[in-house]
């Protein structure tokens, strides 16, 4: 049996899920997991692996998935706040600035290269889009590793990541709703 290990970029999985459901996603990632990992029979889930930031917003969902079986939260990502061109940065006026989250791509590809070379796994499933990977994807696979990308369906993905996984993986809307965290309502609004 396949042994696998599920990687989720919190926050690049979260905006792929988001602009698929035109909402922000209310999921329950342990039963999303467990429908990943499903779709191979032949697949044993060792473990998942969560990366976000340290933010307060964010911790009622790590502390939930720390509570869940086999899953590891890491919230050493962190919040950066960049200057808008042109104008004066002021911390309390966020129409001055951008928030861009750091350290969680990196926090990522070293769980997913030790994984690796301590034989771990056998199959990596990322939850990212994200062209930070590229680099440890093709080291992993030089071990004989195999990684497949999970993204929702329609989110934008490089031709150089796509080529360096073995497969891609488009998860639907109905993949989504089937995990979601209460009743799920269609939604209207785009964003």
């Amino acid at each position: 049996m396949e042994r696998a290990m599920i990687f989720v970029d919190g926050n690049n999985f979260y905006h792929a899920a988001k602009n698929l459901l035109r909402q922000p996603p209310k999921l329950d990632m342990s039963k999303l997991v467990k429908v990943i990992s499903q779709k191979d029979p032949n697949r044993f889930l060792l473990r998942t692996y969560y990366y976000t930031v340290d933010e307060p917003a964010q911790q009622g969902l790590v502390s939930y998935l720390r509570s869940q079986p086999r899953f590891i939260v890491n919230n050493n990502g962190y919040i950066k706040k960049k200057s808008i061109p042109g104008k004066i940065f002021d911390e309390n006026d966020p129409s001055t600035y951008v928030k861009q989250e750091k350290g969680t791509d990196v926090n990522l590809a070293t769980d997913l290269l030790i994984g690796a070379y301590m034989n771990s796994y056998d199959t990596a499933i990322i939850l990212s889009a994200d062209g930070d990977y590229i680099g440890p994807i093709k080291e992993i696979r030089k071990i004989g590793k195999i990684v497949e990308l999970v993204v929702a369906k329609g989110q934008p993905i490089s031709k150089k990541l796509s080529d360096v996984a073995d497969s891609i993986i488009e998860i639907e809307k109905s993949d989504l709703t089937s995990c979601w965290n209460g009743t799920y309502n269609e939604a209207t609004i785009t964003t």
